[in-house]
């Protein structure tokens, strides 16, 4: 069993599932369609008509004289950087981030297609729009195997000449080998989302708890309604009496 859990390891870290879900939702690598990328082709404004069609988004505005609809898609994510106050950009990394208290992010682009009145208005390419924070050893931070050496693509997972060349890049770059990345860096600190498994509300589940020989049915739903959650608790005794816990009311009836 230890054997299966070192070479489980060997190729999946511990914060795995956050850099994949990460690397499945930014337009990165061979990551054509993302999330990201399904978000903006979905979206519609000003229209209630079904689009079939491969130009992306829809937005319909209506100003003054003019009917202008907006087409955009292609999201992408530049590399991370820093803009500093005379206007020069250079790429970033990690380290400079906490040092300097700043977001690790990359600049955020659509291509957007106007339409005028029914006429086709030359392709806005690349329209930055904002910036979004880059998860650090993500496929789209400047530490990732596919980035830090330049051109030229690393697999430290396979090569022992490429992994002993990742760790001299990282350590150049002030980082530590062993950290496995999984978390952002804004304004200066590391933040991390944390995974939480919890009951949907406003549905009934329905569970069944065995204590000292003895079964009782339980209901439990968490009810919520404009910020506001309450849980509330049916129990069902051997006896066929039902008892209910409210806990705004801090008793059982």
């Amino acid at each position: 069993m230890q054997e299966i859990i070192q070479s489980f390891f060997k190729e999946r870290s511990l914060v795995n599932h956050q850099l994949a879900s990460y690397d499945d939702c930014i337009p990165a690598g061979d990551n054509n369609l993302s999330r990201m990328e399904k978000i903006i082709r979905n979206i519609r404004v000003g229209t209630d008509e079904e689009i079939d069609d491969d130009d992306g988004g829809f937005i319909k505005l209506d100003v003054v004289d003019q009917d202008i609809t907006i087409r955009l898609k292609n999201i992408q994510l530049g590399e991370p950087t820093i803009r500093e106050a005379n206007g020069a950009e250079h790429p970033s990394t990690p380290m400079e981030c906490r040092l300097r208290k700043l977001t690790y992010m990359s600049p955020v682009t659509i291509d957007f297609q106007i339409f005028r009145n029914g006429v086709r208005s030359p392709k806005e390419e690349a329209v930055q729009v904002g910036s979004m924070p880059i998860m650090v050893r993500s496929k789209r931070c400047n530490l990732h195997a596919g980035h830090i050496a330049g051109d030229r693509q690393l697999y430290p997972t396979t090569s022992a000449e490429d992994s002993a060349l990742w760790d001299d890049l990282l350590r150049k770059k002030g980082e530590d080998p062993l950290d496995p990345g999984g978390y952002f860096i804004i304004n200066g600190t590391e933040r991390v989302l944390i995974s939480m498994e919890d009951l949907a509300p406003n549905r009934v589940t329905v569970e069944i708890n065995k204590r000292y020989a003895k079964r009782t049915e339980v209901a439990k739903i968490f009810s919520q309604k404009d910020g506001m959650r309450k849980p509330l608790n049916v129990e069902k005794r051997r006896d066929g009496m039902l008892m209910v816990k409210i806990s705004t009311a801090g008793t059982t009836a």
